[in-house]
């Protein structure tokens, strides 16, 4: 629980979503990064210390029991559901946590951190009724692709379903694509550098060879490094963040 508006508590769980299967690079979150760490460990050992409960939302696949296993030993709860309705995945957690709001956080994105977790939990704190998801706004981004998390209001993800469209069901993989354009807010921290045009997801090949020299320049602090130390180690390093910026962020309606 934290302390919201008008000292109202609110319950705030976190949600990583990944599964092994990948058609652009197949096994991405349990190939290794940095030395012998695979990147759902990474990733989960950046988000743990914001104080909130996490979950792992993951398929009912065989080849996810390494996922459920992984996400266990992490100190995860762990919810499979529907392979390709990533949604129902979420309100089931939802069901289940009762929870306020929801950051979202996704398996392909190893610097998500706690840092940008807690940003978002302040900026619920005092968030409208109207407002139900606060994110960095894609077409207006500060921070890389892959690094800012999102927060949903819980019971606004239980009612969306009747709303979205057969030729909508993109929505159901994205989870939240469908307030962007109705109830979003942008988290804006304007003390923070802008880097907008960098990419720091993990979809590809070429992806994956920047991450894991992000990760080798950063060294052994990369749990607690945060955004404004790995920029400045970077801005140092263009031959590494150049890597990958031709890289095609695929469109939401591609799922």
């Amino acid at each position: 629980m934290v302390a919201g508006d008008l000292g109202r508590y609110m319950k705030v769980v976190g949600v990583l979503q990944a599964r092994i299967d990948s058609s652009r690079l197949p096994n991405k979150v349990v190939l290794p990064l940095f030395q012998d760490s695979p990147m759902i460990a990474i990733q989960s050992q950046r988000l743990v210390n914001s104080g909130i409960e996490w979950w792992l939302a993951t398929t009912t696949k065989k080849s996810d029991d390494l996922t459920s296993k992984w996400a266990e030993s992490l100190g995860f709860k762990v919810f499979r559901g529907s392979v390709d309705d990533v949604l129902s995945r979420f309100q089931e957690i939802q069901k289940i946590t009762n929870a306020d709001w929801i950051v979202r956080a996704t398996g392909d994105d190893p610097l998500m951190n706690s840092e940008m977790v807690l940003h978002l939990i302040t900026a619920a704190k005092s968030a409208s009724e109207s407002v139900d998801l606060i994110c960095d706004i894609p077409n207006n981004r500060q921070f890389p692709i892959g690094f800012c998390p999102e927060i949903v209001r819980g019971k606004s993800l239980l009612k969306i379903s009747s709303s979205i469209k057969p030729t909508e069901n993109y929505h159901k993989a994205h989870v939240t694509s469908f307030f962007l354009d109705k109830s979003s807010s942008a988290l804006v921290l304007p003390e923070l550098p802008n880097r907008a045009n960098w990419r720091w997801t993990v979809d590809t090949d070429v992806d994956l060879d920047m991450m894991r020299k992000l990760l080798n320049l950063i060294g052994n602090n990369w749990i607690d490094q945060d955004y404004v130390e790995t920029v400045n180690s970077l801005d140092l390093h263009p031959e590494i963040f150049c890597l990958n910026l031709a890289v095609k962020q695929k469109n939401i309606q591609e799922g």
